[in-house]
């Protein structure tokens, strides 16, 4: 399977003096992708969240302030995440996608290694002091909306209060407080200097007399109550810091910090649309280093050409191509690994307004042909298993699939369907009698369907009442695709630079 995972790929949690002084790698040469530590409330301990046992595979383990005693808490191949120990040093809380896919609160007994999950419960769990509380922060019963007033096309998450932290009395929950737009701001490079968040406490007896504990302008995070103060992590200072830090959790006593940071910390991925052929050759859009332009290599990286210019043909704007909005995107394989299809133009929101077009270019590059007119916005082909015809949506005049025949160009009308409601990102199957699909059934909701080559036998296989996308067919005949159903993992004001971080990839049999 390949796919595009957005994460660092180098992070390491440090501890250090409350002074700034004797910086160190908490797990020095044992460091290997952790973030998301937490001190126990004796102090004697720090957990955290490691992919050790592999990228994307997030376990949980602890290890003493010093360095020692590194030890597993657990590790499936479920996700697990935010975990701290109960202050008697018996059991440990966390989140964990074990039950069916959906982020819950688990309690893990250390002695026998019993453990339950809390139903109902989502993330950040937090001990009360005298160990009879857990305190959490959960989405339950929100709206699957856009991130501004409901009608904005990315989702995120309607989380106001976040991160909850006991008081060292144990009579006030503290948290930070955003709006929804907020949130998804606080993930966005462009956006995240014109975020505010608040830190403020609540009674926890009564859930009343709020005190609001910081004001002005910033994203305020990671709170935490110390003996006298208040500690969190602050964005929109004037100093730049080229690296990354996150995640702070200070020792009970205010002397030690531990936290998560990546000396050359650098936002890239691949691209959003990879893909690889029979020949096991990658081709990608570069449009992190690059232009937006065709690029094959071999899948460790080596060996790149750029096989299609994006101004090669004069009718892309450049402004536009530097906005990522315009551009050669969604190339796919003929099944030899002689040619490629791919779309030319506006994509995204600026399919709307902006035109584009499909091109058949051979491998390596030394020749292509415009394959559609312009009359209508044309992309995201797939080829038949047998490298005769192509699969693709259409935007503007009309809208959804149509599929053409590349010896005659004749076209055929696949689906059928609105500006509203329609049909994109098709997948030809590898026996070619079947394309999936997704289909957008409201603003917010998107199903992946496949049909036959002639328009008929339509199934519906997902109705999750979310995002189901990009759908591709597995060698045996299943499907791939990301899918919402599950809900986020973690807060999202604390992922960086991503737009859809609810997102997880499940495979289906195709005759569910």
């Amino acid at each position: 399977m390949l796919a595009t995972i957005i994460s660092t790929m180098d992070i390491s949690l440090y501890i250090v003096n409350a002074d700034r002084s004797n910086e160190r790698k908490l797990l020095g040469s044992k460091s290997t992708l952790d973030y998301h530590a937490s001190f126990s409330s004796d102090g004697d301990w720090i957990t955290f969240t490691t992919e050790r046992n592999g990228d994307g595979n997030s376990d949980k383990y602890r290890i003493h302030p010093d360095g020692t005693g590194l030890s597993k808490i657990v590790a499936t191949s479920s996700f697990e995440d935010a975990a701290t120990v109960s202050p008697d040093g018996n059991k440990v809380v966390y989140v964990s996608t074990a039950n069916n896919y959906k982020a819950n609160v688990w309690v893990l007994d250390l002695a026998n290694g019993r453990n339950r999950s809390l139903p109902e419960s989502y993330l950040r769990p937090a001990w009360s002091l005298n160990g009879e509380w857990i305190a959490f922060s959960s989405d339950r019963n929100t709206q699957w909306r856009g991130h501004g007033n409901g009608t904005v096309w990315e989702h995120t998450q309607e989380l106001p209060y976040t991160l909850p932290k006991w008081s060292p009395d144990g009579k006030r929950v503290l948290n930070y407080d955003m709006t929804t737009k907020n949130t998804w701001s606080a993930h966005r490079p462009e956006s995240l200097q014109s975020v505010s968040s608040h830190l403020v406490s609540v009674d926890f007896e009564t859930v009343t007399d709020r005190v609001e504990h910081t004001s002005g302008a910033g994203l305020k995070m990671f709170p935490q109550w110390l003996a006298n103060a208040l500690s969190y992590l602050a964005s929109n200072r004037s100093t730049s810091i080229p690296r990354s830090i996150c995640s702070p959790s200070w020792s009970p006593d205010g002397i030690k910090v531990v936290y998560e940071k990546d000396e050359n910390w650098e936002y890239r991925f691949t691209d959003v649309f990879p893909q690889l052929s029979r020949q096991c050759q990658l081709v990608i859009t570069q449009k992190q280093l690059g232009n937006n332009s065709i690029v094959t290599m071999d899948p460790d990286l080596s060996n790149a050409h750029n096989v299609f210019d994006v101004f090669v043909t004069g009718q892309v704007n450049a402004s536009q191509v530097g906005k990522g909005t315009t551009g050669a995107f969604q190339s796919a394989w003929s099944p030899d690994g002689q040619w490629l299809v791919l779309g030319l133009g506006s994509w995204f929101q600026s399919h709307a307004t902006g035109n584009a077009l499909l091109y058949c270019v051979t491998a390596n590059g030394s020749f292509f042909e415009q394959l559609t007119n312009g009359s209508v916005n044309t992309g995201f082909p797939s080829f038949s298993s047998d490298g005769t015809k192509i699969v693709y949506r259409v935007w503007g005049k009309e809208y959804s699939l149509r599929i053409m025949d590349l010896a005659t160009r004749r076209v055929t009308v696949l689906t059928n369907s609105t500006s509203t409601n329609y049909d994109n990102v098709p997948s030809w199957s590898p026996e070619g009698s079947r394309i999936a699909f997704r289909r957008r059934v409201s603003y917010t909701i998107f199903d992946i369907c496949t049909i036959r080559l002639n328009g008929t036998d339509l199934q519906v296989l997902t109705t999750s009442g979310g995002n189901d996308a990009h759908a591709v067919w597995t060698a045996d005949g299943r499907i791939l695709y990301s899918t919402a159903e599950y809900g986020f993992r973690d807060e999202a004001a604390i992922y960086d630079n991503t737009s859809q971080s609810y997102r997880q990839r499940v495979v289906i049999k195709t005759d569910k």
